[in-house]
């Protein structure tokens, strides 16, 4: 089922499976601002739960057992309850189930919610441990904006300024993720986009100094800002259509990932009856 949510600058629409944002609709500017999926690339805007990325082995070891798990976790294709709605915010929830104990064992809450105020859209994280012992998690957004929707315009048209200018490298990706880092960024705050830069799969960056990226174009006035303050954060493309610009609160595994959960780079443990925040916002111009 769809829900929308709208106030005078922003429509909205998100659905129970994934708890997945499917439109960020603009009034002000009649511009759908997320990629409306299709043939090259299914999702919209996919929440990552209980992992980011991909594992090692395609596996998980909990508590001295092994547990499936395919990249970016369960909830992306999990179908949510609404746990409360109102004018400005709608909030899901996942909870356990038959499915997801073959997959991951712990009792858990996951919670996302949409929250509109103005031309901004909120959305937050919570994880609450439902467990009588410590779970342990990541949790990451996926919302992929569209760069040709309208205009015709070429992928090369846009590009994302940094905040800051950012000296970092970035972690290459051949399902694992390199342990050390390639050159990539030198002294600047701007990229621009092109097919070349995602040869190598997604560019992934772990040292960022910004905790805000602007998505621009040389050809309009539109921008989606992005504010976050994540530990991780991820640009991908494929195709040249879309741009996903990607907090995340874990990360893929490494060539020398052990494998066990409570080893995991950027692993969050949470103990009982303890919960979990995160969040970012978009501001759509």
């Amino acid at each position: 089922m769809k829900y929308i949510l709208e106030n005078e600058f922003l429509k909205i629409e998100s659905k129970n499976k994934g708890a997945e944002l499917t439109s960020i609709y603009s009034k002000k500017n009649d511009y759908e601002y997320l990629w409306q999926a299709g043939e090259d690339w299914a999702k919209h805007s996919p929440v990552l739960f209980p992992i980011v990325g991909d594992l090692k082995d395609n596996k998980i070891n909990i508590e001295g057992k092994d547990y499936p798990m395919t990249k970016h976790g369960f909830a992306r294709d999990s179908e949510f309850e609404v746990y409360k709605v109102d004018n400005n915010s709608i909030t899901y929830e996942l909870k356990p189930n038959e499915y997801t104990k073959k997959l991951y064992p712990y009792d858990f809450i996951f919670r996302v919610t949409y929250e509109l105020e103005k031309e901004s859209l909120k959305i937050k994280f919570k994880v609450l441990n439902a467990d009588k012992k410590p779970i342990y998690f990541s949790v990451g957004a996926h919302p992929a904006f569209n760069c040709n929707l309208k205009e015709n315009e070429k992928f090369s048209d846009y590009c994302i300024e940094f905040e800051r200018a950012e000296n970092c490298g970035r972690y290459v990706k051949n399902h694992t993720v390199s342990d050390i880092p390639e050159k990539f960024f030198y002294n600047t705050k701007q990229l621009e986009l092109n097919s070349k830069i995602f040869a190598k799969d997604a560019l992934i960056f772990k040292e960022l100094k910004s905790k805000q990226v602007l998505l621009k174009s040389k050809n309009h006035k539109r921008v989606v800002k992005m504010n976050f303050d994540s530990p991780y954060f991820m640009v991908w493309t494929k195709k040249d259509k879309f741009v996903c610009l990607e907090p995340a609160w874990g990360a893929d595994d490494t060539p020398t990932s052990t494998g066990n959960i409570e080893e995991k780079e950027g692993i969050n443990k949470l103990n009982q009856n303890d919960q979990f925040e995160c969040d970012y916002e978009l501001e759509l111009k």
